[in-house]
């Protein structure tokens, strides 16, 4: 994948896990009146590399080949409706 070096950005995410229920790809509110438990909840530190209109996709590692190419470790994805939180992290 060409993109410029030093493009993507560190994020910290806060998520609820995405198999609990249909509802989280369209909207968490349900999800977060019913699920206050501790356990459901998880926090991740990751590259953001792309997103659409469902899920932010995260990487955990990015390395930067010649010529500007760049490769990724471990990528996941997140449904956007699962996110109670993301901010940039400074690395």
């Amino acid at each position: 994948m060409k993109k410029k070096v030093y493009s993507y950005k560190a994020v910290y995410v806060e998520w609820i896990d995405s198999t609990m229920r249909k509802q989280v790809w369209w909207g968490n509110q349900e999800l977060l009146d019913d699920t206050k438990k501790v356990h459901d909840r998880f926090q991740t530190v990751a590259y953001l590399v792309n997103q659409n209109k469902l899920e932010y996709v995260f990487s955990n590692s990015i390395h930067f080949e010649e010529e500007n190419t760049v490769g990724f470790g471990c990528i996941f994805t997140i449904p956007k409706g699962c996110v109670t939180k993301m901010k940039v992290v400074t690395i």
